[in-house]
């Protein structure tokens, strides 16, 4: 990391000036590539739905088997561009304004409710700003009481935007009267699935933490950060002053595949752990009266006995896509104090 302008001499060589720059790119580096990632991963979201949805809404049993994982991503790639055909299909330009924007409005409604939940959560188990720091036992389990009661207010809006992102949706007022207000077709039958995806990535937030925290050196080598320097190697020999600018050029693209490449892994293994409660979720949506408000477990044995075991992981590319356009920067922070994010 580059020295505070305090503790350094107040004749500041240019290649301290240099690095400072080359700072401020890989930050700016990080906000541009944040925004591309967010834009598409909130397009991306409306493809998971449809392919599970609309795969386990006609019970198609064994003609979309997929047999191994590396046929589950294939079929994954086609997928999400059969996707993207059909919505190109459906609303032209209209998608690269429709999509996001909706995806955008739940994410800030599902953020209000998550941080209104985490307030009331602190209070009630009377978290300090000491806990939170220090990612204590108590902050922990208001987290995850936080993360219980999001995912059931927001299953709501779970159902809503699968419904409308497959089309199946003829009025928003009549289908919160009849589904919503009315409790028809077993309506909160999966509400206990969202809470638990919420607690899915909770748990991949810690683990990455750790993981990164005890493999602190082998994911973040010197390499990456800048030396302290004193005087005497501020002003070294021309070659080496030469090579050291060179390296210091491709620092912040080395810290930025880093945070990316181990982003994109852990991206992959969230969504090998939600992909199975993403399949059972569309199937309890798409037919509720068949499996009844308690129906998780048999859902789960109807799934596996008509499409296998990879028939829980359709929307896997998907879902990838998605997860990658959330907020990956602080994985730097992570490895360094093996904390996962407040």
């Amino acid at each position: 990391m580059v020295l505070s302008p305090s503790s350094m001499s107040q004749q500041q060589p240019p290649y301290n000036q240099q690095d400072l720059a080359q700072g401020s790119e890989g930050e700016d580096a990080t906000a541009a590539l944040m925004g591309v990632g967010t834009y598409f991963g909130l397009f991306a979201l409306v493809i998971p739905a449809r392919v599970v949805y609309d795969r386990t809404a006609a019970s198609v049993g064994t003609s979309h088997l997929y047999r191994g994982f590396l046929a589950t991503l294939r079929g994954g790639f086609s997928d999400l561009v059969g996707g993207y055909r059909q919505l190109w299909r459906e609303d032209g330009l209209r998608m690269f304004a429709k999509w996001p924007a909706l995806g955008f409005a739940i994410g800030v409604g599902a953020f209000a409710i998550q941080e209104g939940a985490q307030q009331a959560c602190h209070r009630l188990l009377g978290v300090t700003q000491e806990d939170m720091e220090a990612r204590s036992h108590k902050w922990h389990l208001s987290k995850a009481m936080c993360l219980i009661s999001t995912g059931v207010l927001l299953y709501p809006a779970t159902i809503l935007w699968t419904v409308h992102s497959t089309n199946r949706m003829p009025s928003w007022t009549v289908y919160l009267r009849d589904k919503v207000w009315k409790g028809k077709d077993y309506f909160y039958s999966a509400a206990p699935l969202s809470s638990l995806s919420f607690l899915v990535f909770f748990l991949s937030d810690i683990i990455r933490a750790k993981v990164l925290h005890w493999n602190k050196k082998t994911f973040f080598p010197e390499l990456l950060a800048s030396p302290p320097q004193t005087e005497d190697e501020v002003y070294d020999e021309e070659p080496t002053q030469q090579a050291a600018l060179v390296g210091g050029a491709y620092r912040p693209l080395l810290h930025q595949i880093t945070n990316l490449s181990l982003y994109t892994l852990s991206s992959m293994l969230s969504a090998m752990l939600t992909g199975p409660i993403d399949a059972v979720t569309a199937r309890m949506i798409a037919n509720p009266l068949l499996y009844g408000p308690l129906g998780i477990l048999g859902t789960v044995k109807t799934i596996y006995r008509e499409e296998g075991v990879w028939a829980f992981f359709k929307g896997f590319v998907p879902n990838v896509v998605f997860l990658l356009g959330t907020y990956y920067a602080g994985i730097s922070e992570e490895a360094d104090t093996g904390k996962p994010p407040l």
